[in-house]
């Protein structure tokens, strides 16, 4: 009976093991290769297994059929020193959870089946720098950009592929650059939409740019940024009081607030004979972003009547139109709509006037 219990447990002695599965690198990211490494005795004296196979599928479970991300059918175990033996797998991997399940075989031994989760990374190349203030014209749209792969990428330096559109429209700019490689993608003939005529704020376009790995183009990133084509601002600061018979300037400040130069056509009218407008029709040329230009109508009323000054500003790149009335009342002018610096400006000067009134009284 004791020589009967002595044998078997010689036998399990004597039976080949191995530990858990690990996987190598912990935190891989998309496009490492992959050691998938085994720690195997099959007998006290450690004979040697590279004549084992093994067979393992590494199936993404996030996916909806993972059965098409099996990677590879079988690959025989190397031996790397002691009693380590390896196998080493690259292939496309997907970002996502995955299940790495091993069997190991050879002839006179049993078979050895381990299991492993491991998470993957995904390597995708993403925008660096992303620039396009001043480089925006008519026919064309510019955008000076950067792109990198993530930190600690197994391979950093391979190329990649950038595709820029705006507003999702024709206007497609494929190019190769590589990582940390500034470029200029330029989109001809860019589709703006530069929104209803008489809106002078203009309307929010997108410019967008998809970053990928041309040799895994699942591996990719957008950029998006808003930006306006076309808008402008005017400002009209007239005198509050009038008097007959003399002409006075008008200033008409226009400020663009587009990414396009534009021009602006400045026409100034009245519904009275009795109120003459001279330099009536002027432009204001050139002015880039944030820029200001200013013009100016002389009027000169020749009666105390109750009249209108109309004030139409068109932009030259697109119909986007602003229109000012300036109301005459027995001498005195209002404004059908104007900016908040005027409304500050008259509250001080009738301040000022109160102020001085009170002190002539005293």
């Amino acid at each position: 009976m004791w020589t009967k219990k002595l044998f078997i447990f010689l036998i399990f002695l004597f039976l080949p093991s191995a530990n858990a599965l690990t996987i190598e690198p912990s935190l891989p990211l998309t496009g490492c290769p992959y050691n998938i490494t085994e720690m195997v005795w099959y007998d006290v004296c450690l004979a040697p297994v590279e004549d084992a196979t093994v067979y393992y599928n590494i199936t993404n479970m996030t996916v909806v059929d993972p059965s098409t991300l099996y990677y590879p059918a079988s690959q025989k175990l190397v031996n790397v020193g002691g009693n380590v033996y390896k196998a080493t797998l690259t292939a496309p991997w997907l970002n996502g959870t995955y299940t790495a399940s091993l069997k190991i075989e050879k002839e006179n031994y049993p078979t050895i089946y381990t299991k492993k989760q491991f998470e993957i990374l995904p390597d995708f190349p993403f925008a660096t720098k992303f620039d396009y203030r001043g480089m925006v014209y008519l026919d064309y749209f510019n955008i000076l950009l950067k792109s990198s792969y993530q930190p600690g990428s197994c391979s950093p330096n391979r190329t990649i592929k950038v595709e820029c559109y705006v507003e999702n429209k024709e206007g497609v700019c494929p190019i190769l650059i590589f990582p940390g490689e500034e470029h200029v993608c330029t989109v001809s003939s860019p589709p703006y939409d530069f929104g209803s005529c008489d809106n002078p704020e203009g309307k929010e376009n997108t410019a967008s740019c998809k970053f990928y790995d041309p040799a895994h183009p699942w591996l990719f990133s957008w950029r998006n940024e808003t930006f306006i084509p076309v808008a402008f601002e005017v400002t009209v600061l007239p005198p509050i009081t009038l008097t007959v018979g003399q002409p006075f300037s008008l200033p008409i400040t226009v400020k663009n607030r587009g990414l396009i130069t534009d021009n602006y056509t400045v026409v100034v009218s009245s519904n009275s004979h009795l109120l003459l407008v001279e330099a009536g029709n002027t432009t204001i040329v050139s002015l880039k972003y944030g820029e200001s230009g200013e013009t100016y109508a002389r009027i000169n009323i020749l009666a105390a009547v109750s009249a209108s000054i109309d004030i139409n500003i068109t932009s030259a790149v697109s119909c986007l139109n602003k229109k000012i009335t300036i109301v005459i009342e027995g001498g005195m002018m209002s404004l059908s709509e104007f900016d908040f610096i005027g409304v500050v400006q008259i509250i001080l000067i009738a301040a000022l006037l109160f102020a001085l009134l009170i002190f002539k009284n005293y």
